[in-house]
């Protein structure tokens, strides 16, 4: 349990640091629509951990670790591509920016459907253990 405790700390450690990342992103890039779904889909994540901590599970529970380190593996991901990819461009031309944002563009939208598929597991989890 001390292991699932510290991974949720650190995801959500993690998920604030990539929030003021993706605010930058949002005005230098004129990509709103993509980054705000991205930032709602971490925050999303972020309060399901929250309700995460209050629960207790059992040893039938054991695949929820291996969940969270998939998910604190794909944040950390989206924080690298946010912070060296994307925002290391911010000083350069609009050109530079954009090309930037296209070359990364996919890659994150599939890093923000496996954190969706994620999110779901360990909601039908927390489902299955209060009921």
């Amino acid at each position: 349990m001390a292991e699932i405790v510290g991974l949720v700390a650190s995801i959500i450690t993690i998920s604030k640091t990539l929030h003021y990342g993706i605010e930058t992103a949002k005005t230098l890039y004129q990509t709103v629509e993509d980054l705000q779904c991205l930032q709602d889909e971490i925050q999303d994540f972020s309060e399901l951990l929250a309700n995460l901590d209050n629960l207790h599970f059992d040893k039938s529970f054991n695949f929820v670790e291996p969940t969270l380190v998939r998910v604190k593996f794909t944040i950390e991901q989206i924080c690298q591509i946010i912070q060296v990819k994307i925002l290391k461009n911010k000083n350069g031309s609009w050109r530079a920016r954009k090309r930037a944002w296209f070359r990364n563009k996919s890659r994150l939208m599939r890093l923000r459907d496996s954190l969706r598929e994620s999110k779901n597991e360990l909601s039908i989890a927390m489902s299955a253990n209060s009921s």
